[in-house]
């Protein structure tokens, strides 16, 4: 009898123990990959030679905030809207970047949780991320890729920078691009000396520049929300004393406005593609796009327009062709 209740006593704790792995599987599964750097993916696109679409795009709080919700109520760190990051997912869907710069990010929680709903929601695969801590710990930048990472570029620059400067560096074939990222102060400041934060973007921009000199390598692309207009001290820093040349993107209407201030409906373009001039001969003809707001939209059942962000995505298109050899 004893032998017979400790057979089945064994039996019922292996049927549990297998239950209870089943289930970790599960819910590992769900929440997505981990938070941390990927070197390696089930399935990566070929990129040894060929295109790649580089984009940014300011993701308007994606990560966990206090916030008022749909029915009004205020909660504390609450998620980005789900109305917000399906939208996000159908503009993805839409523009199929393989190398995304984010502002605006939450943490590397965030990025995996963004790169499994894109996995899932628009079949797009983004197993290499990185994200950067700096002095500013709520709203980072970071990046997500198709193809792997040779190099991180980290610069924090805490004393100058709040958010710092990230860039990956990616092989094509023979060739080596480096995508950088940046998000310049807003224009909200306590200072009486500098009201709009002019100078400590333009600040901001000079260490940059620096930074992105140091790095090396002639192939080179800048994006990011520099708070800033064309014809401003900031973006002509940077593409001055940075030696880079500034992508005029429009949408398929010919406007060039990147950001939406909604409750003015004003209209500015912050959001800014910069290339380094040895680049150019690889941007493919006729690239260079700011996304159609509409990619963004989503109406709901109640006719509530929701956007994914207040920023449109920014992108362009670089072919790497096979040595002739």
């Amino acid at each position: 009898m004893r032998s017979r209740l400790k057979t089945l006593f064994i039996a019922f704790a292996f049927a549990v123990s297998a239950i209870f792995f089943c289930l970790l599987s599960r819910s590992f599964n769900d929440a997505g990959t981990p938070a941390v750097l990927q070197l390696v993916a089930p399935h990566v696109p070929e990129k040894a030679t060929g295109s790649l679409r580089v984009a940014s795009m300011n993701c308007k709080n994606y990560l966990s905030t206090n916030r008022y919700t749909a029915d009004g109520k205020y909660k504390r760190r609450w998620a980005k809207p789900l109305a917000e990051r399906e939208a996000m997912w159908q503009l993805f869907a839409a523009i199929r970047p393989d190398i995304v710069a984010l502002q605006e990010i939450g943490d590397e929680t965030h990025l995996a949780q963004l790169a499994g709903d894109l996995s899932r929601e628009a079949g797009l695969e983004f197993p290499y991320r990185v994200c950067l801590e700096a002095r500013d710990s709520s709203r980072r930048i970071g990046i997500i890729s198709s193809v792997p990472f040779e190099t991180v570029f980290r610069c924090p620059e805490t004393e100058l920078m709040s958010r710092g400067l990230l860039g990956v560096e990616v092989a094509v074939g023979e060739h080596r691009l480096r995508v950088f990222t940046l998000h310049l102060k807003s224009k909200i400041s306590r200072s009486e000396a500098d009201p709009e934060c002019a100078a400590e973007r333009l600040a901001e921009a000079r260490r940059a520049a620096e930074r992105i000199a140091e790095s090396g390598g002639p192939l080179c692309v800048l994006v990011g929300d520099f708070n800033d207009a064309p014809a401003s001290e900031a973006v002509i820093c940077l593409t001055q004393e940075g030696t880079l040349k500034r992508l005029d993107l429009k949408d398929s209407r010919g406007d060039g406005w990147t950001y939406r201030y909604f409750k003015t409906n004003e209209k500015d373009t912050f959001d800014h593609f910069l290339i380094s001039p040895e680049l150019a001969a690889f941007k493919v003809s006729g690239s260079g796009k700011v996304a159609d707001e509409a990619l963004a939209r989503r109406v709901l059942s109640d006719g509530t327009i929701v956007y994914a962000s207040d920023h449109r995505m920014i992108f362009a298109d670089f072919s790497f062709p096979p040595n002739a050899d």
